[in-house]
């Protein structure tokens, strides 16, 4: 971002700016990190090394979140600890509810959380922390929790739809996520601030590949529907510059060759791409880079909200102590498996939800039909708490697609477009033949 556009930005113009970042890329303006060292009395400071603080800016909502790294499970993990505007943060943050002598400051009148929570309490002393401080004598432990990966019905079910769908389109190659045999679980608090946080509330997140995270339904929860989880996967994103004048986004794997990204950019604009946009490497080296390592692009995610069934089996009984009995109910209980699970593969399709791929309202832009969506919503409620879903086969980021239902699971409502004439308009799913939030027409 430019010096021009940064005035443009701080003038509340942020929609006049002409660059990259503000045409495709709304969703950071400035990223920073900040060392917070330690502070107090000698027996506060024994043996704290302090923390670090990344500061994100988003030009389009006009708010400042900032994220605590720490250490889980042998890495560095984000924590949302503050945000400027709370209604636009992806994490509940509880404002402050004390009465003010005077007004709040120009742009933290929704201020949510502490701007250095988990390092330092409300009166600025340092937080305990094991091993350090007060407690330098406990013990400071790393958990990491690992289970198998079970391949579900579901699962299969999917892939042989997506392989048939890619041969009646005449496409030869099929999307395969790269997944481990085991999955990781990973802590709600720090997907918050990432993803929606009323997902976290509603299932619980494993990591089983590098850039595959799978949320599977909380037990016993009512909230949320047992037949469903959510599949997140990661790509980076690469933004080109055509003409000066014409922008074009393109997804692609970390693996992938700058070179083969150049190719798939030229196939989709239909022109030829020879150079590197903004960056300082030469045509044949950084052609034979991976992304990843090369350092272009952003990263993105993708959550689809899919069918689940069909997960772990039964035991199969048996003794130890008899061989032949035991490969004998071990071949009559896999055919009975095999036949219950058919039968409830039957059962799970008669009923089976819709495949629906989550909007980013964070990035959604003034004056746009998502942007005029999320205006409305947040009057409503915090977008940490709002699900808007397409059932648009979405592949990549920026592509149009339809607004198919919105969800408000802390207000248990639920909307899903319907045609009225010759508008489209959002209707209640509740309280049928009740049209809701009828002040907004997408069209």
């Amino acid at each position: 971002v430019n010096r021009d556009d940064l005035k443009r930005i701080n003038n509340g113009k942020q929609n006049e700016a002409k660059t990259t970042s503000e045409r495709l890329m709304p969703s950071l303006c400035a990223q920073l990190l900040i060392y917070v060292g330690p502070q107090g009395d000698l027996e506060e400071l024994k043996g704290h090394p302090g923390g670090f603080f990344e500061v994100q800016a988003e030009p389009l909502n006009e708010t400042i979140n900032v994220f605590y790294l720490r250490e889980e499970g042998r890495r560095i993990l984000r924590q949302c600890v503050f945000s400027s505007n709370a209604k636009f943060c992806l994490k509940h943050l509880s404002q402050d509810p004390t009465e003010r002598d005077e007004p709040a400051k120009n742009g933290l009148r929704n201020a949510g959380g502490g701007l250095f929570d988990e390092l330092l309490n409300n009166d600025g002393s340092m937080a305990d922390r094991p091993g350090v401080g007060k407690l330098a004598n406990n013990d400071v432990g790393s958990l990491v929790i690992r289970r198998n990966l079970v391949v579900s019905q579901s699962d299969r079910d999917r892939s042989a739809r997506e392989s048939k769908r890619a041969k009646e389109w005449g496409a030869s190659v099929v999307e395969k996520w790269q997944e481990n045999e085991f999955e990781e679980f990973i802590p709600g608090r720090f997907l918050e601030g990432v993803i929606p946080g009323v997902l976290t509330e509603m299932y619980q997140f494993w990591r089983s590949g590098d850039k595959v995270i799978r949320g599977y339904p909380r037990p016993g929860d009512k909230s949320v529907d047992p037949s469903t989880m959510l599949i997140v996967t990661l790509k980076i994103q690469v933004i080109f510059r055509l003409n000066g004048q014409f922008f074009l986004s393109v997804d692609a794997d970390p693996e992938d060759t700058w070179k083969e990204v150049r190719e798939k950019a030229a196939e989709k604009a239909g022109v030829r791409i020879t150079q590197v946009p903004t960056h300082d490497y030469k045509g044949d080296t950084v052609d034979k880079m991976n992304l990843g390592d090369a350092g272009i692009g952003d990263w993105v995610s993708t959550i689809r909200r899919v069918p689940y069934y069909g997960g772990a089996g039964e035991e199969i009984p048996g003794d130890e102590n008899e061989e032949k009995d035991e490969e004998k109910v071990k071949e009559v209980k896999e055919n009975d498996d095999e036949d219950d699970e058919k039968e409830k593969s039957r059962e799970a399709k008669a009923v089976m939800p819709d495949e629906v791929t989550l909007l980013n309202l964070v990035r959604a832009t003034p004056g746009t039909v998502l942007g005029r969506l999320k205006r409305l919503l947040t009057r409503l409620e915090n977008l940490s708490h709002v699900l808007v879903w397409t059932r648009s086969n979405v592949k990549e980021s920026e592509e149009e697609c339809e607004i198919s239902l919105v969800e408000l699971p802390r207000l248990s409502a639920r909307f899903e477009t319907r045609r009225q004439g010759d508008k489209v308009v959002l209707a209640s799913l509740d309280y049928d033949g009740i049209l809701g939030l009828d002040c907004i027409v997408l069209d």
